[in-house]
């Protein structure tokens, strides 16, 4: 039994549509994750978003203004929610330009000397926020809870969010009309951006996006030894049944 060039060809341009379907077939589960991840906040959409307790970065107390844009997207963050902060790296880029079409208020459940300190803070982690944008305003949620505590999230911050909407999960994002009611609590904001403002293609959004592929740094490897296995075990088979059958009759 041999194994040819011509075998070993097909065996390369096989594995592009192999990869295709692996791909495609990760996306559905992301967009199922996203989709279960969200649920809890999408019994909201439809009703009337009640929060105002905002203060600005003078420590005033302050309100939302929705006249401003068609939507206005209320993003709830805590200084160390890695998720939080990469989505934001993203929101200067998406949404300069677009003060008629969007506004995002992004609201810290940090203690306010703590949120404060972030917004000139040299970390790279941070350095978005050192980027003004006029369609994005930075607030933090007004806590009544006692400084002496010293808890960097305060505790009331959290009842609040988690009697209003029942989780404390972040990031929390709630998309707004003019009237203040609730029309999407994406799993994304710059997903939500890009595919329902810029109207990009999901699975072309999926593709591009780094962690689809840092997720998984070994995801085309383990796909390439998983199809060979597949392809090198059918065609051996094959070969195999193939010469068995000549030899009987010949």
């Amino acid at each position: 039994m041999k194994i040819s060039t011509r075998i070993i060809w097909i065996w390369l341009l096989l594995f592009l549509p192999f990869l295709s379907f692996k791909l495609f077939r990760l996306y559905i589960e992301n967009e199922k994750h996203e989709k279960q991840y969200s649920s809890s906040l999408d019994i909201y959409t439809g009703s009337k978003f009640a929060l105002d307790h905002f203060v600005d970065s003078n420590g005033a107390d302050t309100k939302i203004d929705l006249s401003k844009s068609d939507i206005t997207v209320v993003d709830f963050w805590f200084k160390d929610c890695p998720p939080c902060l990469d989505d934001m790296k993203s929101y200067s880029k998406l949404i300069q330009g677009k003060e008629k079409q969007i506004n995002v208020v992004t609201v810290c459940v940090n203690r306010f000397d703590i949120w404060k300190a972030l917004l000139d803070s040299s970390d790279e982690r941070f350095i978005m926020f050192s980027m003004p944008v006029s369609n994005w305003k930075h607030l933090v949620l007004k806590s009544t809870e006692d400084p002496k505590l010293k808890n960097e999230i305060p505790a009331k911050n959290l009842l609040l969010l988690d009697s209003s909407f029942h989780t404390t999960s972040f990031p929390m994002y709630f998309v707004l009309d003019k009237n203040g009611t609730i029309i999407a609590a994406p799993f994304s904001l710059s997903k939500y951006i890009e595919l329902e403002i810029l109207k990009r293609n999901s699975f072309l959004y999926f593709l591009k996006k780094s962690n689809t592929w840092s997720a998984d740094l070994y995801f085309i490897p383990l796909a390439f030894v998983e199809y060979s296995g597949f392809f090198w075990i059918f065609t051996i088979l094959t070969l195999s049944l193939a010469h068995a059958l000549r030899k009987k009759y010949y």
